[in-house]
């Protein structure tokens, strides 16, 4: 970002190429900008705050990780704003498909076979690294991880533990970290 140039005088665009370069203080000012907008794009499409919340940060954290891909010469907002978009409604999906999967007595069954639910298209190689995997997660990682696999936004995973949003937050990442690195380990990493 130049020194010269006040935050509200930087374009989006500006901002993008300053965070290519290096420079973290345009990624606070891009992700301040956009945050509350990203949030009421949220709470249109999920109804509900802290879900809204969850989906604008994780809008904000893919369009961070593949900044590569935006085009310069492209407007910034409709970019920003179908990635915050598919991240809500990717979230609004995920918990539909939990309300209709499992019943009460399904998921008991299955925290006491300690199992994953296989999908189709992974191999049994995939799923017993992954398995192995999660078994290498201490058990609070493995409960945060579980609870936003089946759809918990971070708000309501921290009411349940009874801690800070930003403390789930924080061990979420880092478990998923652990995953991540776990898995690539095993030569996984693409299958996930």
């Amino acid at each position: 970002m130049r020194a010269n140039a006040s935050a509200s005088q930087t374009t989006d665009v500006e901002l993008v190429q300053a965070i290519r370069a290096g420079d973290h203080r345009a990624e606070f000012e891009l992700a301040r900008r956009w945050r509350s907008r990203l949030i009421e794009l949220g709470r249109s499409i999920l109804g509900d705050r802290d879900l809204a919340e969850d989906a604008a940060q994780l809008a904000l954290w893919r369009a961070f990780l593949h900044l590569d891909r935006y085009d310069d010469a492209r407007p910034f907002e409709r970019w920003m704003l179908t990635i915050a978009g598919n991240c809500a409604r990717d979230l609004r999906r995920r918990r539909a498909r939990l309300r209709t999967i499992v019943d009460d007595e399904q998921v008991e069954r299955a925290a006491d076979a300690g199992s994953i639910a296989a999908e189709p298209q992974l191999g049994r190689e995939a799923l017993d690294a992954l398995e192995s995997c999660r078994e290498e997660l201490d058990e609070r990682g493995r409960t945060v991880v579980c609870l936003y696999a089946i759809g918990y936004s971070l708000g309501e995973s921290g009411r349940l533990l009874h801690k800070p949003k930003t403390t789930v937050q924080s061990w979420l990442k880092s478990a998923l970290d652990q995953l991540r690195r776990c898995l690539a380990g095993k030569g996984l990493a693409d299958e996930f």
